[in-house]
Formats: structure tokens, C-alpha cells, sequence
């Protein structure tokens, strides 16, 4: 046979033989010849077995793959989709039937219409009896035409039917589009149909009803209570991860359908859930998910009606009281308002020791933190440089038995509250945890720092005393700097972008890794200046980077496979902290790479720094497509907490501002001659012209 037309796959497990056969026969009368039939035998029980060779004997268009064990759902298909010879891809479920004609229909509207996307045919939920209904239920306007993914919101939002379609295969490779593998995963099929339709710029819709669905098989992963909701809730979890990895950004349009899609799913399977292992679902995966979303996902509820958004914010926001408005009836409240409290109360909170006792495992709201050794204390060394005391020593046992203490309180509160009282205590409580868990993800932090800060930063402690240094930013006016003769220059960034300043040391971190606005910034870093200039890349704190893993990536690990670069951690917690020490505390966390320069500059102890490039304002000294965003919003970030952690525990050091913008009267303002002759206005100020004999001109 020459190329097939369509390939079908088919996996077959554990299905009724008698279904099975109703389907293969229905296969079997497809109209079309130029298609291929792949069954996959996943460890079919021996009837099934049985049943495909004797289609595969019968029929040259059926072939077999054996499987020597059950794979899984999702490798089984990405197998059958491996080996497909078609031009378009279909897929049949072992216990459904389809209609003679399906895919001769399917495939001619897709090369009428210049090989789409995907062709989907519309379904109907079949119980054994022949009463065919229409149920993939989208607006009449939308049938039999061709769209663009955005131009039909509705079809994700209906039900996934995956099966109920063709795909064009060229199509599912260029895009990376495949199954799911994780083991024990359930509920696949949603994230293949997101993926086709959040990918597919040419698609179409027949008002044909095809495919029956089967909703009587006790066998169907419909009916696994206890797997469905978290398998649902792990397949979410792996499409955002695929999403992240693609090299484009997608319209906000289709985020908020994909929010509308995970909040039907997700509430949809709390309903369902046995109550033995409700609350742990609830906890654990709709409210951390939902608030999530609400406090970083930009959500604009563009699909949800008033009910569905109402819902989705008390999920959110006030979790325990919808959970007591959902499971519990009217008459239960006031009788199981204790027990419901003091079984939330374990759940949200509870420490103990690991078998060893070498750890602290803390679980907040089914979050798992293991803390080792939280008696360790990082010991400050004060410069005698400094009038002012330091700040105090970081002290983990002392934070860790404080937040111990809070939390055991907090469960405590939660056992007695009142039925009078219940909403607005819970509110209250919700804030408070959602503060220590920071402060206990903090200490982590600072564990790891503590290990890691001393090889990265040890050495350089006072290492530039009596020295100027340069910190060199990237605003427009790094352009009219010429430097200064026997500096250390220290730059951020795209500092390696400025030809004519040469830095010595650089300053990279996850933060400035925003792939979709500079995805080349990482490679240039690595590359420039490899055997002479001394790199530092910082690491997003792993709670902290799921919150912001839409703007943000890693940089490659194996950047930092080299003599000349080090690695620093970021604080947990954002604008808490500027470290005194960074040797033994992590890099404070100021949405910012020149304000981790800045600590370790403090840290180094110079006699003077100058600031060239730092102009908090919008543009850049170097001529690339695709910059970083305006960065006006650091000048606050100078102003009330550098300039102040300065003026206390570091008067010794000089603060110098060249061609300040931003920062004006903030430091001691200099200029350069080249730009004072651009900006003639500036004369007026009678302003101090950087020497030139302490420039290289």
C-alpha cells in the first residue's frame, strides 16, 4: 500500500472483548482504503489479543503493535503516533464506534482546504443504544467553516473529543505536540486537544455527527474516582511545562481559556472525589492552583461567567469557606464545624522530625519543606571601617522555632474558632500562613546560601578597599563614558553588549533570563571575555521561580561549568533583605541583577563607585531587536533602600552618580564632557566635569 491517507491508533488494555469487537468492526467499515488501522496491544487481556490478530489476518489495512507490558496510556499512543505512515492522524478509543464514512469525510474537507490543521467531526455520548445526539456543543455560527484557533474559544472549552478528529502529522511534529508519559497519569487527552488548538492557525468544524462515545464501560479512566482529579490536576501541571519551553509567547486569549478550561476540570473532580481524600485534593492542588493563577497568572475571567468567577475567587482568596459552603450541608455545619476545623487545621500546618533527625520537615498547605540543620548560625564580621553595628547575625534555629511557634498558634486559633466569627477569623489565619510559609521557605534559603556564598563570595571580602570601582549599567547614557584609568569595572547584563568599556567582573541572573524579550543575553555572557572576565549568575529560589516562570527561565546549568564562574542564591522573599554579608546570607531578592552587584560591592568594600548606565529610565546604551523592558521603576528601589543601607553601614564608601538621569541629587553627580556637550541645558547647573586625568581618553 503507498502512503495511507490517515493513520488510526488504537490502544487496548483492559476493555470488555465484546466492545472491543463492536469497535474493530466499525474500524473495519471505514470507506476509505488508503488508511491504516494501529492497534496497540498495552497487555490486552488474551480475548483481546485474540480479536486484533485475527483483523490484522483479515484485513491488510490493521497492523498490531505488542507492547511487553502495560506502558501506559500516553506511551502507547506516542509509540502508535511514531510509527504512523499517514499524512493525518486519528484516533479511536477501543471501546467506541465510529460511522462508515468518518474519516473519507474528514480527510477531503482538510485537502479542500488546503491541507488544515485539524478536522474535527462532532461526537455523541453513546450508551449502548442507538440515540446519536449532537454533544460537542458549540455556537451554530462556528460549524462548517475554517478558523483560526482564537477566532473559536468555544471548541477547547467544550468537551476534548480528541478522537472525534484529524490531525494533519506534519503538523504535530513541527509543533512538538504529543502524549503525556507520566506514569499513573489520567484524563491525557485534554492536554493533546489544548496543545492542537492553542497551535493550530487553520482548523474546521463539521456539524456531522461521527463518533459515539461509550459512557458505560465501568472500565473507563472516567470512573477511576480516586486517579481521575489528581491525574487531571498532574497533566495541567505538565501542559503549562510544555508551554513554557516553546519559543513563543501565546495571545493572553488563550491563557485565559486555558484558566477557564483548568478551573471546569478542577471543580469538576472535587465534586466527584470520594470525602476520605477530598480536603487533601482541595488543599493541595484547587486552591494552591487557583491562587496561583489569581496572584501571578493576570487573570481577566474573559470565559467565566459571574457564578463560575464568584466561585473561582472564594476558591482562591477564601478557601475554607467555600470548602464548608460546598461539602458540608446546612444541617452538618453547625454540628461539624469542630471536626472540618481540626482536620484543616492538620492540613494546613504540621512539623515533625525525619527518621534520622537530621532534618526539620515542615508541611504547609501539603507543601514539603525539609530543613537541615537549623541550628547553624551565620557569625557577621564587623569592618572596622564602620561607626554603625551591624545588623544582627542570622540566627535559623532562633527563626525556625519563632515561625514553629506561629504556626502551632495558628492551629491552635483554627480548633476554637466560633461559628460567629468563622469567615472573617479564616481570612485573617489565610494571610498569616501565606506569610510564614515565605518566612519558612526563607530559612531554605538561607541554609543553602550559608553553604554555597562562602566559595562564591568568601574571598572578596574588603577585596577592593582603597580601589574605585565601576558599576556598569546598560542606560543610554553608558554611551558617552569613557573609563576611568586603573577602575574595576563590574557589569550587568547586557554590559557585554558595550564595546568600548572592558569589564572585569559580570553580573547575570534568572531574573534578566526573559526569554522572550533577549533569548540570545545568556550565550553572550557565557561567551564574553571567557579566560579574563570573572562571572557571577544568580538562582531564583525554586518556590519562587514557579510564581514567576512565565517572564523568567533558567539560565543553562551548564553555563557554570567553568573556573571563572560562580553562582549566588537570591533571597526568597522579595525587597526583605539587603545582605550585609554575603558570604554567609543570601543575595537580597530587589527585582534587580545591578542591586545583587551593588551588595557585593558593599561586601568588597571600594574607596569610591561610581554608577555609569544606571539611569532608571526607558532605552539602552546598545542597538538590539529585542531589549529588556523599561526599568524606571528601579529608581525607588535606590532611593529607599540602597541609599539609606548606605548612608548607615557603609559612610566609608564614596557614591558617585556620572551623567546621573534617574539618580540625580541622589549621590554625588559628575558628568563627562561628551555628555554635558549633547545636553547644553545641563551647563546651567555649573556641574562637575569628571577629571580627565583620570580617564582613559
Amino acid at each position: 500500500m503507498s502512503q495511507p491517507k490517515v493513520s488510526v491508533l488504537t490502544p487496548i488494555y483492559n476493555h470488555d472483548p465484546k466492545l472491543v469487537k463492536e469497535c474493530l468492526d466499525s474500524l473495519k467499515a471505514q470507506t476509505m482504503q488508503d488508511i491504516e488501522f494501529i492497534l496497540i496491544d498495552n497487555e490486552a487481556i488474551p480475548e483481546a489479543k485474540e480479536l486484533m490478530k485475527e483483523f490484522e489476518e483479515s484485513d491488510k489495512r490493521f497492523k498490531v503493535i505488542h507492547l511487553e507490558k502495560n506502558r501506559g496510556y500516553g506511551v502507547a499512543m506516542n509509540i502508535g503516533l511514531k510509527e504512523a505512515q499517514g499524512e493525518y492522524i486519528g484516533l479511536v478509543e477501543s471501546d467506541d464506534i465510529i460511522e462508515p464514512d468518518m474519516y473519507d469525510f474528514l480527510y477531503k474537507i482538510a485537502k479542500e482546504n488546503d491541507n488544515l490543521d485539524l478536522v474535527k467531526g462532532s461526537f455523541s455520548k453513546y450508551y449502548g443504544e442507538k440515540t446519536f445526539k449532537n454533544n460537542l456543543l458549540i455556537p451554530k455560527d462556528k460549524w462548517d467553516k475554517v478558523f483560526k484557533n482564537s477566532e473559536i474559544p468555544e471548541l477547547p472549552l467544550a468537551h476534548a473529543s480528541q478522537w472525534a478528529a484529524i490531525y494533519n502529522k506534519e503538523f504535530l511534529n513541527k509543533n512538538g505536540i504529543c502524549w503525556n508519559e507520566s506514569a499513573g497519569a489520567t484524563h491525557q487527552d485534554m492536554p493533546f486537544m489544548l496543545k492542537t488548538w492553542l497551535c493550530a492557525q487553520r482548523l474546521y468544524v463539521s456539524s456531522k455527527v461521527f463518533y459515539h462515545y461509550r459512557l458505560n464501560n465501568e472500565n473507563s479512566s472516567t470512573f477511576q474516582n480516586d486517579k481521575t482529579p489528581w491525574g487531571s490536576h498532574n497533566e495541567y501541571k505538565a501542559l503549562y511545562k510544555w508551554i513554557k519551553n516553546k519559543k513563543y509567547e501565546f495571545p493572553k486569549e488563550c491563557y485565559e481559556v486555558l484558566y477557564r478550561r483548568e478551573y471546569g476540570n478542577m471543580t469538576i473532580f472535587f465534586n466527584i472525589y470520594n470525602m476520605k481524600t477530598r480536603l487533601r485534593f482541595f488543599i493541595t492542588a484547587l486552591y494552591m492552583r487557583f491562587n496561583s493563577i489569581l496572584n501571578h497568572g493576570k487573570i481577566e475571567f474573559l470565559y467565566f461567567n459571574d457564578k463560575e468567577k464568584e466561585d473561582f475567587l472564594e476558591i482562591a482568596k477564601h478557601p475554607i469557606k467555600y470548602y464548608r459552603r460546598k461539602v458540608m450541608s446546612e444541617k452538618a455545619k453547625e454540628q461539624k464545624t469542630k471536626s472540618i476545623l481540626s482536620k484543616i487545621a492538620g492540613t494546613i500546618f504540621s512539623v515533625r522530625n525525619s527518621e534520622n533527625k537530621k532534618h526539620k520537615i515542615i508541611t504547609i498547605l501539603g507543601f514539603k519543606i525539609k530543613v537541615k540543620n537549623p541550628k547553624y548560625k551565620a557569625h557577621v564580621t564587623i569592618p572596622a571601617a564602620l561607626a554603625n553595628p551591624a545588623p544582627k547575625t542570622v540566627d535559623n534555629e532562633k527563626n525556625f522555632n519563632n515561625i514553629t511557634k506561629k504556626l502551632s498558634e495558628i492551629t491552635t486559633e483554627i480548633k476554637n474558632i466560633n461559628n460567629d466569627n468563622l469567615v472573617k477569623k479564616l481570612d485573617e489565619i489565610t494571610k498569616r500562613v501565606n506569610i510564614l510559609t515565605d518566612e519558612v521557605l526563607n530559612i531554605n534559603t538561607i541554609i543553602q546560601a550559608q553553604r554555597l556564598h562562602e566559595k562564591t563570595f568568601g574571598k572578596y571580602r574588603n577585596a577592593f578597599e582603597g580601589r574605585d570601582v565601576v558599576l556598569v549599567c546598560t542606560g543610554p547614557t553608558a554611551k558617552n563614558y569613557t573609563p576611568i584609568k586603573d577602575a574595576i569595572h563590574i557589569g550587568i547584563n547586557g554590559a557585554v553588549y558595550l564595546d568600548h568599556i572592558v569589564c572585569d567582573y559580570i553580573f547575570c541572573q534568572d531574573f534578566t533570563d526573559r526569554q522572550t524579550n533577549n533569548e540570545t543575553l545568556n550565550i553572550a555572557v557565557n561567551e564574553y571575555r571567557p579566560d579574563t572576565c570573572k562571572k557571577f549568575y544568580g538562582i531564583i529560589p525554586p518556590a519562587m521561580l514557579k510564581k514567576v516562570h512565565k517572564s523568567i527561565g533558567r539560565i543553562p546549568l551548564s553555563y557554570s561549568n567553568h573556573g571563572m564562574i560562580n553562582q549566588y542564591i537570591l533571597e526568597e522573599i522579595p525587597l526583605h533583605n539587603l545582605a550585609y554579608d554575603i558570604s554567609r546570607e543570601p543575595v537580597g531578592n530587589f527585582y534587580g541583577t545591578p542591586f545583587s552587584a551593588m551588595q557585593f560591592l558593599m561586601f568588597a568594600n571600594p574607596k569610591r563607585i561610581f554608577l555609569v548606565g544606571c539611569d532608571c529610565s526607558s532605552g539602552y546604551a546598545y542597538n538590539k531587536e529585542k531589549n529588556f523592558i523599561s526599568v524606571t521603576g528601579q529608581r525607588e528601589i535606590w532611593i529607599n533602600h540602597i541609599k539609606p543601607h548606605m548612608d548607615r553601614y557603609f559612610k566609608n564608601i564614596e557614591m558617585i552618580s556620572i551623567n546621573p538621569v534617574g539618580l540625580k541629587g541622589q549621590f554625588k553627580d559628575v558628568y563627562t564632557q561628551s555628555y554635558v556637550d549633547e545636553h547644553p541645558e545641563i551647563r546651567e547647573e555649573n556641574p562637575e566635569i569628571l577629571s580627565e586625568d583620570v580617564a582613559l581618553v
